[in-house]
């Protein structure tokens, strides 16, 4: 999302990316891949909404969904102001 070179710092990504984990399902099946999520965060870098774009499995896809949230990023800035902002957040498998 955006054409922006801008990178947004996640302050948790490993925290929320032990949460994930690796669902077992796909684990047996010997799926893997990247899931892609768009997200959308306000003035103090919490999560308010997001939309998964690609996702190479359904239990990828859903166990990403059941944490994204809790993702926490460094706030943006706008003009020295922090704002909302959009970005994407890739999770390997």
């Amino acid at each position: 999302m955006g054409g922006g070179e801008d990178v947004i710092e996640t302050l948790n990504f490993e925290e929320v990316r032990a949460k994930i984990g690796y669902p077992e399902k796909a684990k047996k099946k010997g799926i893997t891949g990247t899931v892609v999520v768009a997200v959308m965060a306000d003035e103090k870098g919490n999560v308010t909404d997001f939309k998964t774009l690609s996702s190479p499995d359904k239990s990828l896809t859903e166990a990403v969904e059941k944490h994204i949230s809790f993702l926490k990023f460094k706030p943006a800035l706008k003009d020295g102001v922090p704002a909302t902002f959009k970005t994407m957040v890739k999770i390997e498998f």
